[in-house]
């Protein structure tokens, strides 16, 4: 995976040197709509929900009106438990935890000559941490520790550039997480009795993001 993302980057900037342009997008935005779901893998399918503010950048090239390059993304929020079937008396439903996750990714689009601008990235490396705490913790955290979760996804964006220097932006994102580290202990998902871990499915989240960015072409 590091040579691949190496051999992109290495191809945009070649290609930037060849053509008109070089993009740097920094953006703010907001994630209205995270929803966090367990795989069927596991007979207790656990639901969480988060929203919170979505910072980040993209840094490219542009050529005749396509576009691709890097895209970092970063946001913090607490996650709150909305399913927890496993329990007959739901038990972890409106506990909260406060948590985080970064998203690395490609990204390729196109600029249409009015008005708007699309484009899909491909995420090869999310990671999320959930705060450990000692009390009403959800069933994607644990307690005294940090449990990080790594995985991978895609993303859509469309963007309205009426406005000059600025562009308007609804991102849809669907990330899977498919490994687990918790106190010292790492394992991929789904595990099924795990010592440290217990029994988890892979979580899938998806989010709707809207966002304001400043994109600069040199």
């Amino acid at each position: 995976m590091k040579k691949i993302v190496l051999s992109f980057l290495l191809a945009t900037f070649f290609v930037g040197q060849a053509s008109a342009g070089i993009l740097l997008e920094p953006y703010l935005g907001y994630n209205f709509n995270g929803t966090i779901e367990e795989g069927p893998s596991n007979s207790d399918v656990d639901e969480h929900e988060y929203s919170g503010l979505t910072y980040g950048g993209r840094l490219g090239f542009t050529m005749a009106g396509f576009m691709g390059g890097f895209d970092y993304s970063a946001s913090s929020y607490t996650l709150e438990q909305t399913k927890d079937p496993g329990s007959a008396t739901n038990s972890d439903v409106g506990n909260k935890q406060d948590a985080s996750h970064t998203r690395m990714g490609l990204f390729v689009g196109y600029e249409l000559p009015i008005m708007f601008r699309f484009w899909a990235t491909y995420f090869f490396k999310t990671t999320m941490e959930v705060d450990g705490q000692a009390n009403n913790t959800v069933d994607l955290g644990g307690t005294g520790a940090v449990a990080e979760y790594d995985g991978s996804g895609f993303g859509i964006g469309l963007g309205y550039t009426a406005i000059p220097m600025l562009s308007f932006n609804f991102e849809y994102r669907v990330i899977t997480y498919d490994e687990l580290s918790f106190s010292g202990a790492t394992a991929a998902l789904p595990v099924d009795g795990n010592a440290t871990l217990g029994t988890m499915g892979e979580q899938e989240a998806t989010e709707m993001i809207f966002s304001v960015s400043i994109p600069l072409n040199f």
